[in-house]
């Protein structure tokens, strides 16, 4: 990515997309960040479209605290993958229909998200991962296995850490 500009957290439609959802709030957790989605509350530094208003991300700590302050429903154990780690990867990195089949569900909660992370012989250490990403065309086929994951038994759609290093190359960062 290139240089981000982000709008003034002291703009007036922030104060206004805020109005807009506190003042006819859903009574159903999965309405109310349905709504905030809509009104780019969801990630406000992410682009118009996908959760956001391109605001800077602190921001994001001012709209939580006035959420918060209004009753609205706070983040379940089981959307922490789809809003934290999918989310986020999706609306920078995802492509328009994507991020239209997904990236509101996650927000939402309505699918959730597991992590496939630790792997046999590598446990949760990124170096020494055995499971690869190769890119063929425009898909990438991962091949591995993993051993353990968060919230397996609630989702409907994993993340996964995988490699795209060649086999037996090191890892720059750890000096392996």
């Amino acid at each position: 990515m290139g240089a981000e500009t982000f709008v003034d957290a002291a703009d007036p439609s922030l104060d206004a997309a805020l109005d807009a959802l506190l003042v006819d709030l859903p009574a159903d957790p999965v309405a109310q960040r349905g709504r905030q989605y809509d009104l780019g509350l969801a990630w406000a530094h992410h682009p118009v479209g996908r959760g956001g208003l391109g605001f800077a991300p602190s921001t994001q700590r001012t709209i939580d605290r006035r959420l918060r302050a209004a009753g609205v429903a706070r983040l379940t154990a089981s959307m922490y993958v789809g809003v934290a780690l999918a989310g986020p990867t999706l609306a920078i990195h995802g492509d328009v229909e994507l991020c239209e089949r997904l990236l509101r569900r996650a927000f939402t909660g309505e699918d959730a998200w597991c992590q496939l992370f630790s792997e046999p012989g590598a446990g949760s250490d990124m170096a020494n991962l055995g499971c690869r990403a190769v890119r063929d065309g425009d898909e990438w086929v991962v091949d591995g296995q993993k051993v353990w994951t968060t919230n397996a038994h609630l989702a409907v759609s994993p993340t996964s850490r995988s490699t795209s290093r060649p086999p037996g190359s090191r890892c720059a960062r750890s000096g392996r």
